[in-house]
Formats: structure tokens, sequence, C-alpha cells
């Protein structure tokens, strides 16, 4: 243990002589074990005097500093190997076998220390004091707490001077807040960090903020309180719900309109089959009897032409091409229609222009029109078989 000693440790026996000397009193002194032998050279060596008085008071001061039984310290200037003079502080400490162990503590290294150490309890209470956190310092008394400090952000959080709560007690200035008092409480008794969120009222303005607090245990009898304030955040996470309610509102009313819509489809679609149905059922029974009747007359041959153009026009009805070219190649107009049946059941341009009544260069040019809106212009594609095709699908 002596060895291991972080000061400069000397033993004496209860002859005087020297026994012992750990590293760090050779890096102190600059003597070595062999250069004090007893006590009276040590004495010698580490504590010389000019005057007879001041060398009796240095005798009777080491004869009062091994006499004693217990441990003691005693400033003393103490020379060393090199001529250099150390303050030091001697303490003595009376042994069980008759040994006496002196324990050097350096004054300069422990000023040092001390320095150090006041140091950084000045930056750590900078740091404490301007923190932008509000902060209380409590301290346990009895059953309850009694404020002790604060810093700079407490009085701009509670908008006011908390100067006047200095030594005030937990349960009685949070007697409005019982669940605050309890985490405290459990803060100290488990010796852990509490966390915890909660709306709180300033005392002043009687404005509502909400803050997240954190209660931190300080051995031996301390607890820090310092409040995060989130009520930006709450505002901001209140709206997002607000949001997200209101969207899933919009969705469930776009989901009920598009299911009505849906439906409107579905019945619209279900009605135009019903009137097609209709059309074709009236076209085969009350039309084309009387067509077919009509065509067995005697009729010369362009009347022949013109019927056979009607029944393939009832059976389009039918079976619509006319709607289908309508629709996948907008633009067609009537007389263009009207000659592509014509092209489609195979009649050629002369029986197309008696049939329409038109000069047969026009109706070249509604072949030509109905090709390029077809989009068959750069194609070598046969118009009767193409026309054929799309009323077959």
């Amino acid at each position: 243990m002596i060895k291991n000693f972080p000061f400069p440790v000397i033993v004496f026996g209860r002859n005087g002589k020297t026994h012992y000397t750990n590293s760090k009193f050779m890096e102190f002194s600059g003597y070595a074990l062999k250069e004090i032998p007893t006590r009276q050279a040590w004495s010698k060596k580490c504590f010389p005097v000019s005057s007879k008085r001041r060398q009796r008071a240095r005798r009777a001061d080491i004869r009062t500093l091994f006499g004693e039984r217990e441990l003691r310290g005693r400033e003393s200037r103490i020379v060393c190997s090199d001529g250099a003079i150390k303050e030091g502080v001697i303490y003595s400490l009376h042994l069980k076998d008759g040994k006496e162990c002196v324990i050097i503590a350096d004054i300069i290294q422990l000023e040092k220390s001390r320095k150090e150490l006041e140091a950084s309890r000045e930056r750590f209470r900078t740091v404490y004091k301007n923190s932008p956190v509000p902060i209380f310092l409590w301290q346990r008394e009895g059953e309850d707490f009694t404020l002790v400090d604060f810093n700079l952000s407490a009085g701009a959080f509670t908008k006011t001077v908390p100067d006047n709560w200095i030594g005030a007690r937990l349960s009685e200035l949070f007697r409005d807040m019982p669940f605050l008092v309890d985490d405290v409480r459990r803060c100290f008794l488990k010796r852990t960090t509490v966390r915890n969120e909660y709306p709180y009222t300033l005392r002043t303005t009687g404005e509502m903020r909400y803050v997240a607090s954190f209660y931190t245990f300080i051995p031996p009898d301390l607890v820090l309180i310092y409040f995060v304030d989130v009520t930006e955040y709450k505002k901001i996470e209140k709206s997002l719900k607000e949001n997200e309610k209101r969207l899933e509102l919009e969705t469930r009313k776009l989901e009920e309109a598009n299911t009505a819509l849906k439906v409107l489809l579905d019945y619209r679609a279900e009605e135009k089959r019903r009137i097609q149905e209709n059309v074709v059922t009236t076209v085969t029974q009350l039309i084309l009897p009387f067509v077919e009747k009509l065509y067995h007359c005697s009729l010369d041959d362009q009347q022949r032409v013109l019927v056979d153009a009607v029944k393939s026009n009832l059976a389009e009805i039918t079976s619509p091409m006319a709607t289908k070219l309508s629709y996948r190649h907008a633009g067609l107009s009537p007389m263009e229609l009207a000659v592509a049946n014509l092209v489609r059941i195979g009649k050629s341009i002369k029986e197309a222009a008696d049939t329409l009544r038109i000069s047969e260069d026009t109706v070249r040019f509604h072949r030509k029109n109905i090709r390029a809106k077809l989009g068959l212009k750069q194609k070598k594609l046969n118009l009767c078989s193409y026309l054929q095709q799309v009323s077959s699908e």
C-alpha cells in the first residue's frame, strides 16, 4: 500500500532507524534510503536551522510530531537534496508495532490541484449559470426538499425573479402539482434520472406551457431539475394530428365518391346494354322483316343496291361498327361513314357512287379521307379488309 501511495512516505522504527521510503519520497526530496538512515539524519538534512533556538524548536516539533498517536498535519519548509526548498504538510501516524509512518503532502501540488479544482468548479458554474435550459437545484431536508440555487434561464422561463423562492419547500411551492413532487422523491430514492412531460402554468402570467422535465440525483443530497419548453413542438404535433384526421376524413369522402361513381358507371353501362338490346330487338323484329319482303319484290338493280345498303346498315346498328369507328377514330363525317359502310360490304366505287347519288371522284375523295383518318395513309392495307376487321372486333 505504501509503495503505491500517491504521496511521499518514510517509515521509522522504534529506535529511530529509517526502515522504508517509497518512490514518491525520492521524487519529492531527492534522498535515497541510504542517505537518511535515521530519523536524526533525515531531520538534519530536511530541516536545517541556524540558531540554537530554532533548532530546539525544530526538535520539539519533531518530538511532538512523532510522539503523537493520531494523524495530525503541520506545514513546514523542507530542504531537498539539491538545495531546493519545498512547502509541505507533514503527517505522522503511530503504528501498533512502534513504528512511525510519515506522510508528506506537497503544498505546491495541493495548491495546484486546489486551483485546478476551483477552476473546474468555476467553469461548471459558468456553464450551469448561463445554460439556456432553466435549472433548479433542490436539497433534501427531512422528508421535503428546499430550493438552494437556480440559473439565469430559470428567471426567463418563469418570467419572474426566483430569488424569493430560495429556501422554499418543494411540497409547498408545488402543492398544485403533486406529480412533480413525486418525481423528485422518486429520483432521490432511486438515485437515478427521471423524465416526465406535463402542462405547466406560469405563476406570474397564467400562461400555459408544455415542458419536458428531467430530474437528476447529485450525491449526497441534491436533486437537479431542468426543464425544456416543448410548447411549440406540442402545437406542431397537434396540428399534424388534426391534419391527419382531416386527411383521413377527405380520404373516406373520396372513397365514398369513388364508390358512388363506380355504381353510377355500372348503372350507365347496364342502361346502355339495355338500350342496345332494345335497338337490336326493334331492328330484328320490326324493321328487318319488312326489308326482307321489300327485297323480294320486283326491284331494278339500283333499288336492289339501296335495299342491300339498308340491310347492311341495319346489321351494323346491331353490331355497331359505326360506333366503333366514331369512337376509335373520331372525325369521320356522316358521308364518310356511309362510304365506309359500302366499302366494307364490297361495293365498288361506281356502285357506291350510284347508291349515294354522288360522283365517283367524290367517292374517291371520301375514301382518301377515310384512310387518312384511320391512319392507313402510309400503310399498304386494303380498306375493305380493315373495315371488316373493325366490324368483327
